[in-house]
C-alpha cells in the first residue's frame, strides 16, 4: 500500500508543503514534519502520524530535534527509499545538516552527520530517490550547492563540483525544485545571474 508524506514547514511565517507517494509501511501512514515550540525554543519534529488523517488520530513520532533540541530545528525533507523513511534535519550552531532514517517510522538512526563532513552544508533541500540510489541536495553558503548519492543511505559521495563551478549557486528552496520527470534527475539552483535547472546525466 501507498503513503502520503505531507512536509509543512514554516519560515518567516510563510507556509512550504510538498507531497510525496511512495510504498513504505502496511497501513497508509501520513507523516506531517513540523516547527514544534516549547517554553519559547524552536524545535523540529515528525509531529505526528496517522492511520486515517482524521482529527483525533495524531501521533507524534519524533520529536525535539531527534534530541537536539533548537541545534537541528526543521526537518527539511522525508523520502523512502528501500523500506526505510529518511529524513533531513537542518542544524544551527555550527552542526551541519543531518540525514536519519527508520524502519517504522517510530524509532530512528543517524546515518549522516556534520554536513557531510563539512559543517558549512547547513541545510539538505531535497532528498530523491532516483534509479536505485539516494540523492540529497545540500545548500552550503560558502562553496555552493553539493549534491550527494548514496546507494544504500549510509555510505554518500558527492557528484559535483561545488556549486557547480560557482560558489555563489545555492539550491532552490527545499524540495519544491527538485524533480524525477521523464527518467532525468532535475535540480533548480539559484544564484547572481538567475535560476538554473540542472539534469544529471548518466
Amino acid at each position: 500500500m501507498s503513503q502520503i508524506l505531507i512536509a509543512l514547514s514554516v519560515w518567516l511565517h510563510a507556509l512550504g508543503t510538498v507531497v510525496l507517494i511512495g510504498h513504505y509501511l502496511l497501513l497508509s501512514i501520513i507523516y506531517v514534519p513540523a516547527l514544534a515550540k516549547k517554553d519559547g525554543t524552536v524545535l523540529s519534529e515528525i509531529s505526528k502520524r496517522s492511520s486515517t488523517g482524521n482529527n483525533g488520530s495524531w501521533q507524534r513520532v519524533a520529536s525535539q530535534g531527534f534530541g537536539a533540541g533548537s541545534a537541528h530545528w526543521i526537518i527539511t525533507s522525508l523520502t523512502t527509499f528501500k523500506e526505510r523513511l529518511y529524513a533531513t534535519v537542518e542544524s544551527t550552531l555550527g552542526t551541519g545538516a543531518q540525514v536519519w532514517r527508520s524502519s517504522n517510522g517510530v524509532a530512528w538512526v543517524q546515518v549522516v552527520g556534520n554536513g557531510f563532513g563539512d559543517i558549512n552544508n547547513i541545510k539538505i533541500e531535497s532528498l530523491t530517490t532516483y534509479v536505485g540510489a539516494l540523492y540529497a541536495a545540500a545548500n552550503n553558503p560558502v562553496t555552493g550547492v553539493e549534491i550527494w548519492r548514496s546507494t544504500d543511505g549510509v555510505n554518500w559521495t558527492q557528484i559535483n563540483e561545488d556549486g557547480f563551478g560557482d560558489s555563489s549557486t545555492f539550491v532552490s528552496l527545499w524540495s519544491n525544485g527538485t524533480v524525477v520527470f521523464d527518467g532525468k534527475y532535475l535540480i533548480g539552483s539559484s544564484g547572481p545571474f538567475g535560476g538554473v535547472i540542472w539534469e544529471l546525466r548518466r
